[in-house]
């Protein structure tokens, strides 16, 4: 069978293995699969908006590898990718109970490569890692390079402001102008074009087939385009701003799409620079030749081996059907109307018919209770949170506990919740109560 004839046959059983796996480890890690979605949105997390491109790059490449690949042999799955498998399913269920969502999602990650080597086996798997190693680029890891870019920008543009003559006064990461002043701040350090950069170089390496070496070469190009991109687009901004006395555009209004556009530039650069390194390698006697296609494994003669695919499928169970055994979801639906259960005389009414309500934004579940007295009857607000992310904290921008304006009476904490009692401005009494609950368990 010639390469065109293997591109254009119907998809493999292999395919259809590989396919299976992957959708029954996103369905048994639920919870975490919508954490990873979340987190790969464009809207919550502009670091990563281009996560769904890579991940559709990664299919159509666990697809092709698996495509050349034979029906998974009958026989059952080898013992070590099966106590590997059920080691890291335990470990995700245990951070699935501690609400730790980054190790979770690590978890939910090497759970997926765990199940398709104990499906596939050891030799299959190196070949279906060439495209899902690319996965790992998404999960949540992109803090770590963040303060050397933050560092590293701040001191380029220092150095490229003096070359160009604008004169600038800096102050740790503030650049003092005579008509101004610019922060460069957090979100400046350019790290959502430093992952995409990289990203980009991880695709082109998987399909140009690059060696470890070259590989290593296109991350480096990557990375220094990404980063003198955001070098340049911060220069830019402070000779703009330098020039026009704080009046440019980019100052007034918006320089998030400008910096978009710059990189883009240099990132069209890149690819037309590199789209074809890897793609050769050198024989023996100096000439160059294709990188070969490993052969396609006849299919035919042997059965779906479903004993092998069950069996892998039941290991991968094992962590969500611990947490599944121990977990208490139920209780913790009815955490708000158990914080208000020792306060007799009270009717539950819809939160946004109040006057004031604390602001929880994300809160899984909230409970307003008023007093039935129609004079001046307090008010109880209580709320749970089941897990935290950054766009649903139980502490942090934007939730307010009791207004500044308003008096507090009295505080108190227990076992079960942490109360607040608290006077508004009108003369209206609140008691407000707030709990964590993870797993249906109160912290």
């Amino acid at each position: 069978m010639t390469i065109l004839e293997r591109r254009v046959s119907a998809p493999s059983q292999a395919v259809w293995v590989a396919l299976l796996i992957v959708a029954a480890v996103a369905l048994l890690l639920w919870p975490t699969t919508a954490l990873l979605v979340r987190f790969w949105s464009p809207v919550s997390d502009n670091v990563l908006s281009h996560a769904w491109l890579v991940v559709a790059v990664v299919a159509w490449g666990l697809v092709r590898e698996a495509q050349n690949l034979g029906t998974p042999p009958s026989s059952r799955p080898a013992w070590l990718p099966v106590i590997v498998t059920i080691a890291i399913g335990l470990f995700w269920a245990l951070g699935k109970h501690a609400a730790l969502l980054i190790p979770q999602q690590l978890l939910w990650f090497a759970l997926l490569l765990a199940g398709l080597w104990t499906t596939f086996g050891t030799v299959a798997m190196r070949s279906l890692l060439r495209p899902l190693w690319i996965l790992g680029l998404l999960m949540p890891l992109w803090e770590m390079p963040h303060q050397f870019l933050w560092f590293a920008s701040t001191q380029a543009v220092k150095a490229i402001l003096g070359v160009v003559g604008v004169p600038a006064y800096f102050e740790g990461n503030v650049i003092h102008l005579a008509s101004g002043s610019i922060q460069i701040a957090s979100g400046c350090a350019g790290l959502a074009f430093f992952a995409a950069a990289i990203a980009t170089a991880a695709i082109i390496g998987y399909l140009n087939r690059a060696s470890l070496k070259q590989h290593l070469v296109l991350f480096a190009a990557a990375a220094a385009v990404a980063m003198v991109s955001n070098w340049l687009r911060i220069v830019i901004i402070v000779f703009e701003a330098h020039r026009t006395d704080m009046q440019t555009p980019l100052i007034t209004k918006d320089h998030y799409v400008f910096g978009w556009i710059l990189f883009a530039i240099g990132l069209m650069a890149y690819c037309f620079a590199f789209a074809s390194y890897g793609l050769k390698t050198v024989s023996a006697n100096g000439g160059a030749a294709a990188a070969p296609v490993p052969p396609m494994q006849p299919t035919a003669s042997r059965p779906m081996p479903w004993a092998r695919i069950v069996a892998s499928i039941a290991v991968v169970s094992v962590g969500p059907l611990a947490v599944a055994l121990t977990s208490n979801h139920h209780q913790a639906n009815a955490v708000p109307a158990a914080l208000a259960a020792d306060l007799p005389g009270y009717h539950p009414v819809p939160v946004q018919s109040s006057p004031w309500y604390p602001n929880f934004p994300g809160a899984d579940a909230e409970v307003l209770l008023q007093q039935d007295s129609t004079h001046n009857g307090a008010f109880v607000y209580a709320n749970v949170f089941l897990s935290q992310t950054n766009s649903r904290r139980l502490i942090g921008d934007g939730h307010s506990v009791v207004p500044e304006h308003w008096q507090i009476d009295s505080t108190r904490s227990s076992e079960r919740f942490a109360q607040a009692s608290a006077t508004d401005p009108s003369g209206q009494v609140w008691l407000i109560r707030y709990v964590y609950v993870v797993d249906g368990r109160f912290i």
